[in-house]
This record gives C-alpha cells, structure tokens and sequence, in this order.
C-alpha cells in the first residue's frame, strides 16, 4: 500500500450470493473500483478494498448495499452496482438503497430507486395529493410514476388509472392520422403502455383496460370530467399550453392523487407559446399539498450515454474544429520546448467520463503530447499541430468500422493526414488526429494494475509517435518505439507499461 492509503477486509456469509455481487468476471468489483479509484481483490466471500480512506470507505458501503440487495432477492446487476455508487456519494447507501419505505412492489417486479432523487420522488409521491417530476429523459419520471400508480391500485387506494398526455402537439390536432381515435393516438401514448407491461402481465392490461379500471387517453380527452379515486400521471407535460394544464389540473376529485411529468427543456410548443408545466410549478411550487421534484443528467438510470448525451446538450453549441462533432470546445496548447519547433494541441472531449474520472485530465493529455512531441523535435524541423478526441466506446466504433473494416472500439486511433510531412509552411503543419476510447482504456487500466492517468498516457504517446512515423507492426520498428515509449513515459513518472509484459 502507498502512504495514505488503508486497507478493509469485507467477509460475506453466504458465497453464492457473494459470487452474485461480483458479477460475471468480478465487472461488478471492477465498476467499483474505476468509480472510486480503489483496489479491489477477491478471493471465495472475502474483498479486500485498499485506497484513501474516503474511497475505501463509499466502495465498502456500496459493497455492503448491494449484498443486502441480493439478501432480498434482488438482481444485482451494472445498474444497480451504478445506484449504489450514486448513493455513497451523498452517504445514503445504507439506508436508501434497499430501503422498504421507497420500493414499489408490483405483480411483475419490485422497482428500487437508482438514484437519491428517485427515492425523494417515490416518497413525494406518497405524500403529496399533487406532484411535479422534472427532468431530462431518462431519470424514471413516468416510469416510477406509473409503478406507484399501480402499486396504489393493487393497495386498493385508488379504483382507476388513468393515463395521459398531449397528443401529437400541443393542439393535438390528429385529424390526418388513419383509423378510428385509438387507432389515432396510440402511438403518441406507447410510451405509457410500455411502463404498464413492465409491471402487469399483458393479458391483465389489456382485461384491466376492457374494464375501464385503466385508462389511456390524449390529454383532450379530459375536459369536463372528474376524477375521483384515480391515480391520474399526466407525461410530457411541457408540451401543454397553461389552459390545457389548468384544465387537467382541475379534474381532481375525491380520494385522487396526480403526477405531472415532464422536461422544461425540450418544449415542442410556438416560440411564442408558454409551457403550461413551467407556469404551473411557477403557480403551485409553494402550496402544501403539492411536490415538485427536479432530476438532473446526473439522474438518468438509462444506458450512461443518455446521460452524456443530456449534459452534451445542455452545453451552448460550438463549431467544431475537429473533424467529428465534440461536446466541449477544443483547448488549444501552444508550448515552445526549450526554443526547438512548437507542438499546438487541439483537445476535444466528447466522453464526460473523462473529465468525471480524470480531474485534471486536458493539462495531462497535453503534457503527453508535448512530451512525445520533444522526444523527436529536432527531427521535424517545423511548428505542428496535433488534434485530440477523447470519446467513448461507441464513437471510436464508429471510427474503427469506417476507416479500419473493424467492427468494434480500439483504445487509440490515429489518423495522419494526406500528403507527405514534414514540409515546409509558415503555419503549424497538422500532423493528424488522434481518438482515444474512454471505456476501452478504463478496462485495460484494471485489467493491466495500472492507474487511469498512466494508461492515458502512454496512449498518447503511443498515437503520438505513430504520427510521427513510428510503428509497431514490424519486430525492429516494434523495438524502436517502445524503448522510445519507456523514455518519454519516465519523464512523464509513468511506470514501464512493457514490464513483464502487461501490455
């Protein structure tokens, strides 16, 4: 162990259930351990966690979370594993994560919470006769809102279901769809069919529906009645004008409970238009009967990119200078060495990962290139530039599939540029492009003993030097470039990454 670091020794009673929380090939220790930045070595029902001790200390409780998960009967799986992580982040794991108060118990699943606004929401929900879920895609706000829903009407708390949203548009203007009016509006409310059958058998929806104790209908549909002793969620509300909402809103009759579930920013409605979701919380947020609960990208439990694509989006748009779209603006660096040519680097980071894993992670990869750069100065005889991707699995895919034939993510790419270099020009010669895998380099760091920041960079030189000419397919260039690499990654403090042959 380093200085600073502690060790704890977690033993589990029963090993199968043990072997359940590690998750095939131990994926679930090794989520754990990048998270956290932690060691994690098992051996039967024994864990050993090492690191600093706040780390030590969220990956033994997540460890713990997730074994009384299994207890229960409960699936551990990558999200759960994802929920417990969310949870020792604000020190709730203990008692959040498989807590009996915020379980949704139906007839084909029991529904946790995944994140500690999903449990504030479920409880709301309990509480309140009115609640307001706002948030981007992705963060349980229709989903949870139906599983109360049918949970309440198992209970015998409410008679009916009823669901709804804004058909089309805010006007709803369905005239020019073919088929009857079901015919018309049931692809706009499938959405609100598919929660239902992730919870009831299908047969039961489709008997409960013939019956009229559930109810699925275009927000139109609601005008002049009352709503007594339902259970009534209104989705994609943002889309609503603020007579349409007050028209919904005041349906409520006795014994009823309402969510209104939605996302402030992606409102379909004019530019002119007002969204009734945004007046109504404006209106109402205060009243005691009534919640308001907000989710941010940081609670979307679908696949992670949803979340990366939702903060990717909240950020203004930029021109790209690379030739792929990127999330954040290029940095440049522009750093002289000792007088001898300069390297310029591009970075662009497309992955928020990196920079969530990687504090510091723009001045490192730019010390890597710089690095790499300076090895071989005195050869190149002119200023260049260098642009840097750092993206995800699926981005790099991509970029495998289209310029290699290779159908899946590689850790660096490098892409050198047409026409010959060096030769000579008053502006910086473009070298090329390098793209680096965020989740591919992060599995190879665990599988290799190696930390997060020395893997990157090592990949940086590496797709550093295959721009500059160096390459590893042929036994003598192979030779050359990693003696090349180990020089270049000691002046960085990076280990070897060719001792005993890890790499």
């Amino acid at each position: 162990m380093s200085i600073g670091e502690v060790k704890r020794v977690l033993t589990f009673a029963d090993n199968r259930l043990a072997q359940q929380l590690y998750g095939e090939f131990d994926q679930h220790l090794a989520m754990v351990q990048e998270a956290l930045r932690v060691q994690l070595r098992s051996r039967g029902n024994r864990v050993e966690v090492i690191g600093p001790e706040g780390a030590v200390e969220q990956a033994v409780e997540a460890l713990r979370s997730l074994y009384r998960l299994s207890e229960q009967g409960e699936v551990v799986d990558t999200g759960a594993v994802r929920a417990a992580l969310r949870f020792t982040a604000t020190g709730n794991a203990r008692v959040e994560l498989s807590a009996t108060d915020v379980s949704i118990t139906t007839r084909k699943r029991k529904i946790q919470p995944r994140t500690p606004a999903q449990a504030d929401y479920i409880r709301k929900v309990r509480a309140h006769k009115l609640t307001f879920a706002l948030g981007p895609a992705g963060t349980g706000k229709t989903y949870l809102a139906v599983a109360a829903a049918v949970a309440a009407m198992a209970a015998g708390e409410v008679e009916r279901l009823v669901l709804s949203r804004p058909a089309v548009e805010a006007g709803e203007r369905i005239g020019f769809l073919p088929g009857d009016m079901k015919e018309k509006v049931d692809p706009y409310l499938r959405p609100l069919y598919d929660a239902l059958g992730d919870m009831l058998p299908g047969d039961l929806v489709q008997r409960q529906i013939d019956a009229g104790s559930i109810e699925i209908a275009p927000l139109a549909f609601m005008r002049g009645r009352t709503l007594a002793h339902s259970f009534v969620i209104l989705d994609e509300a943002q889309n609503t004008t603020p007579q349409q909402m007050m028209m919904f809103l005041t349906r409520f009759g006795e014994g009823a409970r309402m969510v209104v579930c939605g996302d402030p920013d992606q409102v379909d409605l004019p530019p002119t238009s007002v969204s009734g979701l945004i007046d109504a919380v404006r209106r109402l947020e205060d009243v005691p009967e009534v919640a308001v609960q907000r989710f941010t990208a940081a609670d979307v439990v679908r696949d992670p990119l949803v979340a990366r694509i939702v903060m990717a989006y909240a950020k203004p748009a930029t021109p790209p200078s690379w030739p792929h779209h990127t999330a954040e603006p290029p940095r440049t660096a522009d750093a002289s060495i000792g007088g001898k040519r300069s390297l310029q680097v591009e970075l662009a980071i497309d992955s928020s990962d990196w920079v969530e894993r990687l504090p510091g992670v723009e001045a490192r990869v730019e010390q890597a290139a710089q690095a790499a750069w300076s090895a071989v100065a005195d050869q190149i005889g002119e200023d260049a530039s260098v642009a840097i991707l750092l993206a995800d699995d699926p981005t790099l895919a991509d970029l495998n599939k289209r310029f290699r034939g290779i159908d899946k993510p590689t850790n660096v790419l490098s892409f050198e540029p047409e026409g010959d270099f060096p030769g000579a020009s008053d502006e910086p010669r473009h070298i090329g492009d390098i793209a680096i895998a965020y989740e591919t380099v992060a599995r190879e760091a665990i599988d290799q003993d190696k930390t997060l920041e020395h893997h990157l960079c090592h990949m940086i030189v590496h797709g550093t030097l295959h721009l500059l000419g160096y390459d590893h397919q042929v036994t003598d260039e192979q030779r050359r470039m990693e003696a090349l690499e180990r020089t270049i990654l000691t002046e960085l403090g990076v280990p070897d990454p060719y001792d005993m042959d890890t790499e």
